[in-house]
């Protein structure tokens, strides 16, 4: 059975009370706003809000692609052109809130996860991070085969 990546993101986004999985049809507005950049066959899967219920600074989780709200638009981050991702300055700890892309263009990008509960030392870049990693692990099998 092959992992997709609607499947990495339930199991390593689902727990994070930043994120919500869209629904489809429950996301016209979400679609509205940025849908229009979606390559054919890339459906929503979830939006993560670095800012609690505003489209400031959200990531959109697609089935292809992690789009970013910059304020003036959105950036497409394609998984296919992701060569590696890391915490941002390769340091694990709690004061870390950005997650560093690595594209095969030589590129970087850094990315906002803001949440996290640090009473019990959780921040919600180790879970983005561990789906980011397993969806470029599976893009690169695919690729081998």
């Amino acid at each position: 059975m092959k992992i997709t990546v609607l499947m990495r993101a339930h199991r390593k986004l689902k727990c994070l009370a930043r994120y919500r999985h869209v629904i489809e049809g429950n996301s016209k507005s979400l679609f509205d706003l940025v849908g229009r950049h979606f390559t054919e066959g890339e459906f929503l899967i979830g939006i993560y809000e670095n800012v609690p219920g505003s489209a400031e600074r959200c990531i959109l989780i697609t089935n292809r692609s992690l789009y970013l709200n910059r304020g003036e638009g959105w950036l497409r981050l394609p998984y296919e052109e992701m060569m590696s991702v890391d915490f941002q300055g390769g340091e694990k700890s709690l004061v870390v809130d950005h997650i560093e892309i690595r594209f095969r263009c030589g590129e970087t990008t850094l990315i906002p996860v803001t949440g996290g509960d640090p009473t019990i030392g959780t921040r919600d870049t180790f879970s983005m991070l561990m789906f980011l990693e397993q969806v470029l692990g599976d893009l690169g099998r695919c690729r081998n085969h």
